[in-house]
């Protein structure tokens, strides 16, 4: 082999690599030591000039799209003239969740207004926080007291705050029932009632109490306390349901009498005591609140 088959047999191999190319392979001279020193020159840069286009054919691969909407040249990802962009990846906008300190979680409870032991108003009593979640609280009621007396229950007005009345229901027109705290001559409990009902309209009878014809609301717990004070012993009857009219009058009763606080001097304007003959006694009240908040 001459020094110049040597020199250009490089160009016979790209010839036979290179698609497409046989009319390369037939146009390669046999007589290789006849060629000229131009021609020679020719070679080797013709040479150069395939070995650089296979080197880039070589580096062009059809993309992994379906469609073939884009390809890969030298590492980048290039789309047609005229093609539809590629969609952007979701992890790029994912939505954004909220941390523990941006998530606000308002409380439950029905109760508004609580009565607070040992807590002072005018007359000895006191009304503890209102409930975040509920509307705006008040109440109604009578704290003094000037002697006891068997009882069975007690009617009220929402729009007659009486003596010991916080706040009032403004021109709502319907208001929630939450509580009824009452004030007992005893600290014994086990004589205490039990039940709390609620009607709009007086009873006639105490074996009404408990049936089902105009009762409002029914008590749903009770908790005991000093709700008016040092040395008060109250019962707090609580509601998780009952809209009242703020404009009407409403009778609580017990389930059965009890022995209350009660007041015969300036009583409660709003309503009326009623004893344990189911007389009604305009003249005295008993030691009381009603809590409601403005629906």
């Amino acid at each position: 082999m001459t020094a110049f088959e040597h020199l250009l047999r490089p160009l016979h191999g790209i010839a036979r690599r290179s698609p497409g190319r046989r009319s390369l392979k037939k146009s390669t001279p046999l007589m290789l030591e006849r060629l000229e020193p131009r021609a020679l020159m020719t070679a080797i840069l013709t040479n150069a000039a395939l070995t650089d286009l296979a080197a880039s054919q070589s580096d062009t691969t059809p993309a992994t799209s379906a469609d073939n909407t884009s390809f890969t040249t030298n590492g980048a990802t290039t789309s047609p003239v005229g093609a539809a962009a590629a969609p952007e990846s979701s992890t790029d906008h994912a939505p954004t969740l909220p941390s523990a300190s941006d998530t606000t979680v308002k409380p439950t409870g029905e109760s508004a207004l609580q009565l607070s032991s040992g807590s002072n108003l005018a007359g000895g009593g006191g009304v503890a926080t209102m409930d975040a979640d509920s509307g705006t609280s008040f109440s109604v009621g009578s704290f003094a007291s000037n002697g006891s007396m068997d009882v069975y229950g007690q009617s009220f007005k929402p729009n007659v705050a009486g003596p010991d009345g916080v706040g009032s229901p403004g021109t709502a027109t319907s208001v929630s029932l939450q509580s009824i705290v009452v004030g007992y001559a005893s600290s014994i409990t086990s004589v205490r009632a039990t039940d709390c009902y609620v009607y709009s309209a007086a009873l006639t009878d105490e074996n009404e109490i408990g049936t089902e014809t105009n009762l409002v609301a029914m008590s749903s717990s009770y908790t005991d306390g000093s709700a008016f004070g040092t040395g008060s012993y109250t019962r707090q009857f609580n509601f998780s349901e009952g809209l009242l009219d703020p404009t009407q009058t409403y009778y609580f009763y017990f389930d059965c009498s009890q022995y209350l606080r009660v007041k015969s001097s300036s009583p409660y304007s709003g309503g009326s005591l009623t004893d344990d003959t189911f007389t009604v006694l305009s003249s005295y009240d008993i030691q009381f609140q009603v809590t409601m908040t403005i629906a």
